[in-house]
């Protein structure tokens, strides 16, 4: 029997739109071949049937939460700024997706669960059943840090100050709880190890249009 692995995609992994789209649809394409996978996803826009028969394919389940991964609720977004979390995973936070998550992991009993972006790795945090792996993708933590030096004024630059400072302290927290995190880059992979404190042993690096 193949091993289970579940996986959590912050992007419907197709049609293949956009980069990160891209990305989490080759591993998944990649890991197919090793692992029986259950796919959970947030619906970034209206998902067609003939996608997911596509990437049926590769899943043997497919689950999709009818929410996009990034809320743009005015309310949310301004009591996030409250939030020692980052705004945008304050406000972007599932029940639904959390409930399904765990509903999952307790009746099928994954032997790895993978989070493609931070932005989904919340909900893998209370899985402590089977090795846990995040995808980083983009370290948004270095681009917001490059976006505060280049802001102007202060205004500007106090927001992205604090952008930077909680994705900071959120990514690095959230990085610490897995058991891999992978890379697109050996730069990112120096990166993530140097400023948030991974030791270099857990953290791998995928290249993009690298096949696995």
């Amino acid at each position: 029997l193949m091993k289970r692995a579940l996986v959590v995609s912050t992007w419907f992994p197709y049609p293949l739109s956009q980069g990160s789209k891209i990305r989490a649809y080759h591993l998944i394409r990649a890991l197919s071949g090793h692992y029986e996978i259950t796919l959970v996803s947030f619906a970034d826009e209206k998902i067609e049937p003939a996608w997911i028969e596509h990437i049926s394919a590769f899943c043997s389940r497919i689950e999709i939460i009818n929410q996009a991964p990034f809320v743009k609720d005015r309310w949310k977004s301004l009591l996030g700024w409250l939030s020692p979390l980052p705004s945008s995973i304050y406000a972007g936070y599932s029940r639904p997706m959390q409930k399904k998550i765990k509903q999952i992991a307790t009746s099928w009993k994954p032997d790895i669960a993978i989070a493609f972006t931070v932005i989904t790795a919340p909900y893998l945090m209370d899985i402590d059943q089977c090795p846990k792996i995040l995808d980083i993708d983009n370290v948004l933590t270095r681009m917001l840090h490059e976006a505060y030096r280049q802001a102007v004024g202060f205004a500007g630059r106090l927001r992205t100050w604090a952008a930077w400072k909680k994705f900071f302290f959120f990514e690095k927290r959230t990085c610490k709880q897995f058991d891999l995190c992978l890379n697109v880059s050996n730069a990112d992979r120096d990166w993530v190890s140097q400023h948030l404190s991974i030791p270099i042993e857990r953290l791998g690096v995928v290249p993009n249009g690298v096949d696995l």
